[in-house]
């Protein structure tokens, strides 16, 4: 499994005023790729302070003690989305390129727990339901985010999923903090699958898709804000 690691800023001066990678003060978070990344891609180790949470990072770019937070780019959108006060304002300095997640373990562990984590985690993602999803891409696709999983769905497994994002985004009451709030919380996902290139032909009848049911989420609920129309980028 894949994801691109980028740098996420908020300072908009950084796109006119680009300094070197060695004058940048950046965050990360503990024991995470992205600070070794950052060490590899020329920010010195004094320039790189590490947290222990996203919502840390984050207040880091909006007070200014951080120019970028280096992170995943998938799950820091859906967190940003989620938690920040103007998520908007927040934007890709930098791509760092694509990066493999492990499960590590200790070079003492016993071969045999690791074979059987091994056949556990083959057995996930080959159980499709009847949903098209297997059990492997539902826990990506909620804890790190739908880009990252293998393209082993269909066109039309993509649809039902776009389709579950925007009927649970027109439910009234699904959140307790309020419709901005759940349009938030799932706008990502839907726009996530439409940017997935299951085939490179499917890439803009998914845009289309998203955002027809995004309208008519919308018309199911007047009392919800109506959400700009999902960009392709």
């Amino acid at each position: 499994m894949q994801c691109p690691l980028v740098f996420f800023a908020e300072n908009k001066s950084l796109k006119t005023e680009r300094p070197d990678n060695k004058d940048l003060r950046a965050v990360a978070i503990k024991d995470d790729i992205g600070f070794y990344k950052g060490l590899e891609a020329g920010i010195p180790e004094e320039k790189i302070f590490q947290v222990t949470t996203p919502a840390e990072a984050i207040q880091r770019l909006v007070d200014g003690t951080s120019d970028v937070w280096i992170y995943g780019q998938y799950p820091g959108e859906s967190i940003i989305q989620t938690i920040a006060e103007d998520p908007d304002s927040f934007f890709i300095l930098d791509d760092l390129g694509n990066f493999s997640y492990y499960i590590a373990f200790n070079l003492n562990s016993d071969p045999e727990i690791i074979e059987s984590f091994q056949a556990e985690l083959d057995a996930m993602k080959k159980d499709r339901k009847d949903d098209g999803i297997t059990t492997y891409e539902k826990i990506v696709g909620k804890y790190i985010g739908p880009g990252c999983t293998e393209r082993s769905q269909t066109m039309e497994q993509v649809t039902n999923l776009v389709n579950l994002a925007a009927d649970a985004m027109s439910r009234p009451g699904m959140d307790a903090l309020g419709p901005i709030a759940t349009a938030r919380r799932w706008r990502p996902l839907i726009l996530q699958l439409a940017r997935r290139e299951v085939e490179g032909r499917y890439r803009g009848s998914l845009l289309g898709l998203a955002n027809a049911k995004l309208d008519e989420a919308r018309q199911k609920s007047s009392r919800r804000p109506a959400p700009p129309p999902l960009q392709d980028s």
